[in-house]
């Protein structure tokens, strides 16, 4: 999509220059070959080829040919994984357009700067950066007159918005897209994005509505985009318990990745259909689709492939009581699942062990060439000869001997980690068991007090004309109801069982934002926190369940910013930061709330750090 953006801008800088079109064809032809190169990822040699393309374009204007060369450039840098030379291009090339006087070109070189750099930040989920350069953008495009670059930036702030979860920003940014869009498939990708805010509000008429709306402004040869507007659509269908529907629209997009499909999306869409066909309880057709995913990853090279088929085909067997198929599976799934951590100390190893066997080769070659002078020598070299044997042996039963300590070793790991194994099994089944009395407790909260309070209000709202203390007392239970309202929510968060923790984390913040309170969350990196232990998921959910109910209930805060980031798969972090009034000393060392954070934290091995001067900052370090 970056690169789509450029050309545009770039078509748009070349316009400017017509009269010159010989030169101007010649750097086009080079241009479009840069970008067909990036776009396939052929990049060895490309920066020769961006530097010819620099000179050519500085032949007709210096501004133009370092224009051309720097945003191809970052694009290049952002393939080989340099985001620092790609964040330092962009912020050079901002502050050296700001010297360059005030012209049509220089605006158009702007708008696509800005473009790129809110890229950026929010391929690094950056979100207040990426906001701040898409507006900037916006103010050049409506200078310029340019409704599809226009189009395409409230595009970009509604993907903003929906990944920060206020929903109703995101919906008013994709259709305001919506009406600056004249490119139908810029029109598809708005309403598209429209239909994937109302799924996650919930919303799956609505998000119905707007994906089948954007099916009609793609062409039957579109079918890249009618795969994504399919799978969407057969996920609606099954979160609504609309089965068949699901069924469909899954097997619609098999039948289409079968003619045309990347083989990434195929094998994306065979493994969704095996989740399908085993959770719809289908034996028939989730075997069809569990062998598809078996034969694929065998042959696959994405790890994370085999690891979701891996797991799959260990519960289909598992299901089926086929115990020893799916402890050979279960053994696959941990292989790979653990090699995504050690990708990187898995080459080290190879590469080491090709060293090691390059070195004995010449060791025995060497061994070879001694044997043989040791024969020809004269017999003063035999003691020599028969020292060296008996060293040989020697080291041959060192390493006889450090191959026996290994395999005890290695022994005493796997007795090692089948005891951790057993461990996270009671953990689990206290966790379990622990869900299951608050499920009780909330369900009785909710049930019976909840529908007690709301009677007893509405009969006291009959007999407030009688007396002005009643208004109180109706306050009072209205308060009592909404209190009792959050406790069963914090005690068995909506939809638990099915949400991972990152959807349990999203819809806390907004159930637990007002009017008054805006709270902002980030997530990094969300794959991988959902993968982290169930314990440290529960306890860390109820650290921040604590911590904001602190600061609804006495901060008087109006904003309130949460970010919860991996690092390193070494330890997870917790920052909670508001705008509030503070916490004195006394409630910092003797607050309730406090305390069992303080609790919840020391049990997990954790440290706790509070700040608390204008408004109050909470960070918290759990390792992993």
């Amino acid at each position: 999509m970056r690169l789509i953006i450029t050309l545009l801008v770039l078509f748009s800088s070349c316009n400017l220059l017509s009269q010159q079109k010989e030169s101007l064809n010649k750097i086009k032809k080079l241009q479009k070959r840069i970008v067909k190169r990036l776009k396939s990822n052929d990049i060895e040699g490309l920066e020769l080829s961006i530097d010819s393309l620099r000179e050519l374009g500085e032949k007709k204007d210096p501004i133009y040919g370092e224009f051309l060369s720097r945003t191809l450039l970052v694009d290049l840098y952002l393939l080989k994984k340099d985001f620092n030379s790609a964040e330092k291009l962009l912020l050079e090339s901002r502050e050296q357009l700001k010297l360059r006087k005030s012209s049509q070109l220089r605006d158009t070189i702007s708008l696509d700067n800005f473009i790129q750099l809110a890229h950026f930040y929010y391929d690094k989920e950056a979100y207040a950066k990426s906001t701040e350069s898409y507006y900037n953008a916006l103010k050049i495009s409506g200078k310029l007159k340019d409704s599809a670059a226009s189009g395409y930036i409230h595009n970009g702030l509604g993907s903003i918005y929906l990944e920060v979860g206020d929903y109703e920003a995101a919906l008013q940014q994709f259709k305001q897209s919506i009406t600056y869009s004249i490119d139908r498939n810029k029109k598809y990708e708005a309403y598209s994005n429209i239909g994937a805010t109302y799924y996650s509000m919930e919303n799956y008429n609505k998000a119905e509505e707007f994906v089948l709306k954007s099916l009609e402004f793609l062409k039957k040869q579109d079918r890249e985009m009618r795969i994504n507007a399919y799978n969407t659509l057969a996920a609606i269908y099954a979160v609504s318990n609309e089965l068949d529907k699901a069924e469909q629209y899954f097997l619609k997009v098999y039948e289409i990745t079968k003619e045309v499909g990347s083989k990434e999306d195929i094998e994306t869409n065979i493994l969704n259909l095996s989740v399908f066909y085993l959770q719809l309880g289908k034996e028939k057709e989730a075997k069809e689709f569990i062998k598809k995913c078996d034969s694929i990853a065998s042959v696959t090279k994405s790890i994370s492939y085999k690891v979701d088929a891996y797991y799959n085909i260990y519960v289909y067997n598992e299901e089926l009581k086929n115990y020893k198929k799916a402890l050979s599976y279960f053994e696959k799934y941990v292989k790979y699942k653990d090699s995504l951590y050690s990708k990187d100390s898995e080459e080290y190893v190879n590469k080491l062990k090709v060293q090691h066997e390059t070195e004995l080769k010449n060791e025995k070659i060497s061994n070879q060439n001694l044997l043989i002078e040791t024969q020809k020598s004269k017999n003063k070299w035999l003691v020599s000869g028969i020292v060296f044997l008996v060293l040989l042996m020697g080291f041959l039963i060192y390493i006889h001997r450090q191959r026996i300590i290994a395999q005890r070793e290695l022994a005493s790991e796997k007795i090692k980690t089948l005891l951790e194994t057993e461990k996270t099994k009671s953990i689990q089944s206290k966790i379990d068991v622990q869900n299951k009395e608050r499920e009780r407790i909330a369900k009785d909260l909710h049930d019976n007090i909840s529908g007690n309070l709301a009677t007893i209000k509405l009969k006291m709202s009959q007999l407030q004309k009688q007396s002005i203390e009643i208004q109180d007392i109706i306050t009072s239970l209205d308060d009592t109801y909404n209190e009792v309202r959050t406790i069963s929510h914090d005690l068995i968060p909506e939809k638990s069982v099915k949400n991972t923790f990152v959807e349990l984390i999203k819809k806390l913040i907004i159930f637990r934002g007002t009017k008054d309170l805006k709270i902002a969350l980030e997530m990094f990196p969300e794959d991988e926190l959902n993968t982290i232990s169930q314990k440290i998921q529960s306890e860390l959910y109820s650290i921040l369940q604590e911590l904001l109910t602190n600061v609804q209930k006495h901060s008087k805060a109006s904003k309130c910013t949460v970010n919860i980031t991996l690092h390193n798969d070494e330890y997870i972090n917790l920052l909670v930061e508001d705008n509030g009034v503070g916490l004195s000393k006394n409630t910092i060392n003797k607050g309730i709330g406090l305390k069992n954070i303080r609790s919840r934290v020391v049990d997990l091995k954790g440290n706790l750090h509070i700040e608390s001067q204008k408004g109050t900052i909470v960070n918290v370090d759990i390792p992993i």
